[in-house]
């Protein structure tokens, strides 16, 4: 927080610091590591995933596998696996509880080549706009320089990167709930230089449940929607 006060500063937005500060939020950036050996059951996506013996693999695309010690974050459980899967509109979640000497790479690979993930806790802004046209340049400039990889924007948790109208409202409208009562499980960026996936064109991806099924570990229920450009 103290790092984006200073940077609202350097970017002579002082006059709208309290409106930006207001809308920080914390969440899980999902840092691509392709050189990284990928331990059996580490965080990764694509290749195979490492299910429990004796699980059978759904049927849409294996987009990656999250561990959820590794994530360390309020909210989610302390530990156990969460699995993603996702084509042409279908999705599946699975959720493993027990520990990673129970998995095997018995399963074929998908489409996607391995690539390991590796978490990073961090505070972002969302997308603002302002009246003032330099107000909307400025802050623009400054978001480039908080996060120079939004390109590669995979999160967990914290608000969606909208590619157009916001996704929990879009959500939410679908399933006639408040969005309030909605929050971002997964977020996927196109990204075809680590993970070699693309989301129509330039979109995201996005795994979404309720808050309620969230605490109650109904990852059965969780909501897959895509947008583009």
């Amino acid at each position: 927080m103290k790092y984006i006060r200073e940077m609202i500063e350097a970017y002579g937005l002082g006059h709208v610091r309290d409106e930006i500060l207001e809308t920080v939020f914390s969440c899980i950036k999902l840092v691509p590591a392709p050189d990284e050996p990928v331990p059996l059951g580490a965080s990764k996506a694509g290749g195979a995933p490492h299910l429990p013996a004796g699980q059978e693999q759904p049927d849409p695309a294996f987009l990656c596998q999250v561990n959820l010690a590794e994530m360390e974050a309020p909210g989610l459980p302390a530990h156990g696996l969460l699995y993603f899967f996702y084509e042409n509109g279908a999705s599946r979640v699975l959720f493993h509880e027990g520990s990673a000497e129970h998995l095997a790479v018995s399963h074929a690979a998908g489409p996607y080549p391995e690539c390991r993930i590796l978490p990073e806790r961090t505070e972002k802004l969302p997308q603002l706009f302002f009246e003032d046209e330099d107000d909307d340049l400025r802050f623009l400039q400054m978001l480039e320089e908080l996060d120079p990889d939004s390109y590669e924007n995979h999160q967990m948790l914290g608000v969606p990167f909208s590619v157009h109208g916001e996704v929990l409202e879009e959500l939410a409208a679908e399933l006639d709930m408040p969005a309030e009562s909605l929050v971002l499980l997964l977020q996927l960026d196109s990204d075809q230089g680590n993970l070699g996936m693309t989301w129509g064109e330039m979109g995201m991806l996005y795994f979404c449940m309720t808050r309620q099924d969230l605490q109650e570990r109904r990852f059965d229920r969780v909501y897959c929607l895509q947008q583009s450009l």
